[in-house]
């Protein structure tokens, strides 16, 4: 988070606007995987607001797909939507796939807190097909998990979802990627929970949690917390 707030006044200090872009661009992105709606709003609209004034196309892409994210964050799901959408119209359009699985991820995510479950799974199915063909596989771990949330959803009793989380377990710990691994496991608890296997569930999560030395305020920690809580 210090890092990229540097980064942003690095590039105002510089006064070059394509420093500027990317950094609120990834500014944002840091906001949405502490999943912080109103920072990320604000962060969001200083892109456009650049991008706009600059004249980057790109920017005027990825602004609203991130503004769409925060603005469904802050319970503004379906003015989220149509701007997440029309962000990655635009996006697709430039024929640039920069990031694009990521975006695909972030608007299944809001489809799926909707409750409109067949439009998360068709998002999904897109940024699998993207990720599988540029080799963008940095949201993998989120994309098997949401899958399996997904699934879940549908068929309680399925074992797909668990194969899943599975494997989003796998994936985020060879990318080091410890807070989708901690995503995945909360999936995975929550799952062993419903099917009496408690013991297994903290137990996993205990060692999934036991990494983390900073960040304790986030909503994804505070979540653990409370999920190690119920499963003692």
């Amino acid at each position: 988070l210090a890092a990229s707030q540097e980064a942003v006044d690095l590039a105002r200090s510089l006064a070059h606007p394509y420093s500027l872009v990317y950094a609120l661009l990834f500014a944002s992105v840091v906001r949405q995987l502490r999943r912080e709606g109103e920072t990320a709003l604000e962060d969001a609209d200083a892109l456009i607001a650049a991008s706009r004034e600059y004249g980057f196309g790109l920017g005027l892409a990825w602004g609203p797909v991130m503004r769409g994210w925060a603005l469904a964050e802050t319970g503004r799901q379906e003015e989220g939507i149509a701007e997440m959408t029309a962000g990655l119209d635009i996006t697709k359009a430039t024929r640039s796939e920069l990031l694009l699985p990521y975006y695909l991820h972030l608007l299944a995510m809001t489809y799926q807190k909707s409750g409109q479950l067949d439009e998360a799974t068709g998002a999904i199915a897109d940024a699998v097909e993207v990720m599988e063909r540029t080799g963008q596989r940095w949201c993998e771990a989120e994309l098997c998990r949401l899958q399996g949330e997904l699934l879940h959803a549908r068929d309680k009793a399925g074992p797909e979802p668990e194969a899943l989380f599975l494997r989003a377990i796998d994936v985020a710990r060879q990318q080091g990627a410890r807070s989708y691994e901690l995503r995945a496991t909360m999936s995975l608890s929550r799952l062993w929970c419903e099917q009496g296997r408690r013991s297994e569930a903290l137990a996993t999560l205990e060692a999934a949690v036991a990494p983390f030395a900073q960040g304790f305020d986030t909503p994804d920690l505070r979540d653990a917390k409370a999920l190690l809580e119920t499963l003692s």
